[in-house]
């Protein structure tokens, strides 16, 4: 009887296994672009803000308080970075309540700016939708 060695088109192993004989097919990660939320107001401290994380789960922050003053606008600001997944390319939403009467977003990938949304009164509400 002939030996029954490991034949490719059969998908024998060595050990006589049916192992596969084609490598693991891989992929290269998605790369999606960096997100970059920037948020303004009159005042250091703000009502709330929602976003949606890097995996598109909601996030709600009360008593926003920003970080970098600019003394010559009379604004501050701040700024949340993230790089979303798959799972998050559907779902794209800031709403910012400012603390006083300025509200201001803006969300940027790389240097281009994606959405931007300002609003003026009592508790301005700015949406960045895209």
């Amino acid at each position: 009887m002939p030996s029954r060695g490991p034949h490719p088109a059969a998908g024998g192993g060595i050990d006589g296994s049916h192992e596969s004989v084609c490598a693991p097919i891989s992929f290269a990660p998605i790369s999606f672009d960096t997100l970059t939320i920037t948020i303004a107001s009159d005042e250091e401290v703000n009502e709330q803000l929602l976003w949606y994380d890097a995996n598109g789960r909601p996030r709600h922050q009360f008593d926003v308080k920003l970080t970098d003053h600019d003394s010559q606008a009379d604004q501050w600001t701040g700024s949340l970075t993230l790089t979303p997944t798959d799972d998050r390319r559907h779902t794209h939403r800031v709403v910012f309540i400012s603390g006083g009467e300025v509200a201001h977003c803006t969300v940027t990938s790389g240097t281009r700016a994606v959405a931007t949304d300002d609003a003026e009164g009592p508790a301005a509400m700015a949406v960045c939708e895209w």
